[in-house]
């Protein structure tokens, strides 16, 4: 998370950590208290992508290396860039991010575009992009939605554009994912 006014993160066993830039290990239990705009970048803790040179500068910028740790965050930002995917599973990604406003992405689906079988898509899928495949699904559907509320559409326009069935399921996902409710995720400051 970054900030320009000091923000504070408060764990549930109790620790403060404030500043301008936070870092959260995955599945920890907290609450995020901005006094302001903020900006909050969500890594999935499966994944394999490395952070973007920009994105690593300004990490490190911010932050003295004690406080980024040894733990998730160090080893992300550590992270060699990516290798290029393999072209059946960009393929595949494509194939899905084209299906995912007409409802239920299935694998079978996808498999059948990307010239694998649904076993062999589901290994190297989850092989190739580090994320399993219904997962994956779940975090393009909220890209497409948050693209959608930036882009000016409604809650529930924007669901429906992400295929979720409505704007309800779209904020039960987001507090799932991120702990956080739908009217505090896109909340404007003037």
């Amino acid at each position: 998370m970054f900030a320009p006014a000091p923000a504070a993160i408060r764990y549930a066993d109790g620790r403060v950590a404030e500043g301008c830039c936070l870092l959260v290990e995955p599945n920890v239990a907290h609450r995020l208290e901005a006094r302001g705009p903020a900006e909050i970048y969500f890594v999935e803790p499966t994944g394999r992508a490395a952070p973007s040179p920009s994105l690593r500068e300004r990490i490190c910028a911010i932050l003295p290396p004690d406080e980024i740790g040894q733990g998730f965050w160090r080893d992300w930002i550590d992270r060699p860039g990516s290798r290029p995917i393999d072209p059946r599973i960009a393929l595949a990604a494509a194939a899905l991010d084209a299906r995912l406003a007409d409802g239920a992405v299935r694998l079978a689906d996808i498999a059948g575009r990307s010239g694998l079988s649904e076993g062999r898509l589901r290994h190297l899928f989850a092989a190739e992009i580090g994320t399993p495949f219904r997962r994956y699904v779940l975090w393009r559907r909220l890209r497409a939605a948050i693209m959608a509320l930036r882009a000016g559409e409604g809650l529930t326009g924007a669901a429906h554009d992400a295929g979720f069935a409505d704007a309800a399921h779209l904020a039960r996902t987001i507090r799932q994912m991120f702990g956080i409710r739908a009217g505090d995720a896109f909340r404007r400051y003037p």
